[in-house]
């Protein structure tokens, strides 16, 4: 994988990016800084930084290390990148379907730990803020309540019955599906299918920075396949498992 490169160690398209700042055209991608203050919630450029040299080995920009994190999730990757690594591993993404499944883990309440967002204190690493303040504070103020700024070592929460973890919380999971809104109404209820394009593919679970409501089993969100954070990583599906 390493010798085919990395999404975020690609210099971008400037025609992708007509508007950008010339000078931001370069290999990186986006890290999370908590504002200072509270901030209006229509501008995300005030807490998502794009810092050029960021990337997996690299989370927080070129000076940045990640050796000494070996059991935390891998970020800063794009959806290709995921998928690349699946494949040459000889396994896949999961489908929005198989995700849920595996994140319910036999459950039918919101959360695989039960109903109450508090329960995820136990569960996953998320923005413990919001528990207690509203999103508008929690940008600037996140508690971190659990002593864990950013992601977490794997295993060091609760594991829902599947022996599975991180499924809520701790970063954003890419899915195998394009993302269609209403797709889930129109597919068999026993088997959901994504849609066979899109603009977006789909991730799922949450993360260190989300707050509790979007980190729910059910809860669908999207990326253009190209994003990529400090708060966006991936699983895979062992195949043959289906």
């Amino acid at each position: 994988m390493g010798s085919t490169g990395f999404y975020a160690e690609e210099r971008p398209y400037p025609g992708d990016y007509p508007d950008a700042n010339p000078s931001l055209l370069a290999p990186g991608s986006a890290v999370f800084h908590p504002t200072p203050r509270p901030v209006p919630l229509n501008d995300s450029t005030r807490w998502w930084t794009y810092v050029p040299g960021a990337g997996w080995r690299h989370p927080w920009g070129p000076e940045s290390d990640n050796s000494e994190r070996r059991d935390h999730p891998v970020t800063h990757i794009a959806y290709e990148d995921a998928d690349m690594f699946a494949r040459w591993a000889g396994q896949e993404l999961p489908t929005e379907a198989e995700w849920e499944y595996a994140a319910r883990a036999g459950t039918k309440t919101r959360f695989y730990i039960g109903e109450r967002e508090d329960d995820l204190k136990a569960a996953g690493n998320i923005a413990d803020a919001s528990l207690k303040k509203k999103w508008a504070d929690a940008v600037w103020a996140m508690s971190w309540d659990d002593g864990i700024p950013f992601t977490a070592p794997v295993g060091k929460f609760q594991a829902n019955s599947f022996g599975l973890y991180d499924m809520h919380g701790n970063v954003w999971e890419w899915c195998s599906d394009w993302y269609g809104e209403d797709n889930y109404g129109k597919s068999p209820k026993h088997d959901p299918q994504g849609p066979t394009s899109g603009k977006e593919r789909a991730s799922r679970g949450g993360a260190w920075s989300t707050q509790p409501k979007f980190c729910r089993c059910a809860f669908r969100d999207w990326h253009e396949p190209g994003y990529r954070s400090d708060c966006v990583g991936f699983r895979v599906v062992a195949t043959g498992t289906k």
